[in-house]
């Protein structure tokens, strides 16, 4: 067995099935070679093959899967991001990229990790898991692609690095509902503005370092918010927050705080150097006030709390560090392969 034929066929095994669902492990490839039973060389291939439940794993890749048209319930699985750079993570750098996603009704409850994506549109589907992504764009509808009121809920997007995300709706459409947005590096924008369409909306330890933030019935807390832009609300409680320019009132938020030298890489600088990742750059530093100006006195940003931030993206599966194999093996001389794993929960 040749290297990635192994390398891929480990990372199957250490994939847990749900014993109380009938799943099937598909697999999207479009390495040279690589053929099989349920392996795919498109996202859209793959989805339309699959049935409600299965498991998604898109293979590190060069070349981008494509785009993807969902109306089923599955759960996508990459390889992470910036895998370049933090070479120690994976044994394979490369990334698990597609191009648009247009969730349509019936891929509710759908889950989506690891993955880099060009933007992802949500037309009107609930309970969708975006985790430790590179997310490009994120736009989420109260209505269809057919423009039919579709009420929102329980959409979570947490630990990604992300450009831009938007919560849309109007008077004429779906409410957008129980919305986490948490632990993310957000270098755009923040939009979720519909002051009686959108509620229940919690906003909590990212670190925001470009762009604006306009957002409605909301909690805001524990954020960094490095841009010099107003920061804009509607019926929204801020608190613990700290913010290069003014915040709202609120309890414990910080205002107009110089933060040039409290992350691993000053915030002036416009590229990381050589060895640290887009997203590492963000860590706040050891002793910086940024360390327990949160609400208990948690680290603010998207490395704090509970659940941080996870560099380059990594999914919540154990991945494969390294590889050592003695290249060939027979019935004879067996292949002798050392590999080291590490869990990623």
């Amino acid at each position: 067995m040749n290297k990635p034929l192994l390398v891929a066929a480990l990372a199957i095994l250490l994939f847990h099935v749900d014993p109380g669902f009938s799943q099937t492990i598909r697999r999207v490839n479009n390495n040279p070679g690589i053929t099989g039973v349920n392996i795919y060389t498109t996202i859209q291939d793959a989805h339309d093959a699959a049935a409600a439940d299965d498991i998604i794993i898109v293979e590190p890749s060069t070349v981008s899967y494509g785009n993807l048209t969902a109306t089923k319930r599955l759960k996508y699985f990459g390889n992470g991001y910036f895998l370049d750079v933090n070479t120690e993570l994976n044994v394979n750098p490369s990334p698990s990229t597609l191009g648009y996603i247009y969730l349509h009704p019936g891929s509710d409850s759908s889950e989506f990790s690891g993955l880099t994506t060009s933007s992802i549109t949500v037309y009107g589907v609930s309970k969708l898991k975006f985790r430790r992504n590179n997310l490009g764009y994120l736009d989420v509808y109260g209505y269809t692609s057919g423009y039919v009121a579709s009420n929102v809920n329980g959409i979570e997007v947490i630990q990604n690095y992300a450009s831009n995300i938007s919560l849309n709706s109007s008077s004429s459409y779906g409410s957008i509902s129980n919305t986490i947005i948490s632990n993310n590096i957000i270098y755009y924008n923040l939009y979720a503005t519909d002051q009686f369409k959108i509620t229940n909306l919690i906003v909590r330890n990212n670190t925001f370092t470009n762009g604006s933030i306009n957002i409605a019935n909301a909690v805001f807390e524990n954020n960094i918010y490095l841009p010099n832009y107003a920061l804009t609300t509607y019926n929204t409680t801020v608190s613990y927050n700290v913010a290069t320019g003014t915040l709202p009132a609120g309890t414990g938020n910080q205002s107009n705080v110089t933060m040039t030298n409290e992350f691993l890489v000053a915030s002036t600088e416009y590229y990381p150097p050589a060895g640290v990742s887009n997203d590492e750059r963000w860590k706040v530093n050891d002793g910086s006030i940024l360390k327990t100006a949160g609400n208990g006195g948690i680290e603010v940003g998207a490395y704090g709390d509970a659940n941080p931030y996870i560099i380059s993206g990594i999914p919540a599966r154990p991945t494969i560090l390294k590889m050592v194999n003695s290249g060939s093996g027979s019935g004879a001389a067996p292949l002798d392969v050392t590999i080291s794993i590490k869990s990623n929960n």
